[in-house]
């Protein structure tokens, strides 16, 4: 397909994906010159790109490369929210001093989004701990603690922790 279309991207990012999960460490190097070409020349699949890169680059414990692609990751404009987390662990892995002020900023951000809400929750609950992830479920306001997805994600925690007193107290309060 690459040879098919040489100015289609879709393929040569597919084949770069392909070769950086392989051996073949010169292809490899090929394939990571190719994500970087795409990220900084095709806007529509520079995250995608980025992504690519900013997962080798933990992979090979590029600390440095993965923190910069990781930053450049979640400033673009169609970065997803997943960006966000991707970035988190990036930053928990290095145990860089931003991460606690990006949690921070990422919790903001998810607001009253509840399937925001979620992803950071489950991200939190595997990553950081369930008691954690608990005590920011009950900073958000009320009615979004109220949801469905949010308040499951808050009786798991409970259950996780075993406070089997406080999920019942949850439990009551719920409908």
């Amino acid at each position: 397909a690459t040879r098919l279309e040489p100015t289609n991207m879709l393929p040569q990012l597919n084949l770069a994906v392909v070769r950086l999960h392989g051996t073949n460490t010169s292809a490899m190097a090929e394939a990571r010159a190719a994500l970087t070409r795409i990220s900084s020349s095709s806007p529509a699949l520079r995250c995608q790109a980025l992504r690519e890169l900013v997962v080798d680059s933990m992979r090979s414990r590029q600390t440095n490369a993965a923190l910069e692609l990781s930053r450049n990751l979640v400033q673009q404009t169609n970065s997803i929210f997943s960006d966000r987390l991707l970035r988190l662990d990036v930053l928990k892995g290095n145990q860089n001093a931003e991460f606690k002020p990006a949690l921070a900023a990422f919790q903001r951000e998810a607001g009253t989004n509840t399937a925001k809400i979620y992803e950071l929750g489950m991200w939190q609950r595997a990553r950081i701990g369930p008691a954690e992830t608990l005590a920011w479920l009950q900073s958000l306001p009320k009615n979004t603690q109220g949801n469905q997805s949010v308040a499951l994600l808050a009786a798991e925690c409970y259950t996780m922790i075993r406070d089997w007193r406080g999920l019942q107290n949850f439990l009551k309060q719920q409908d």
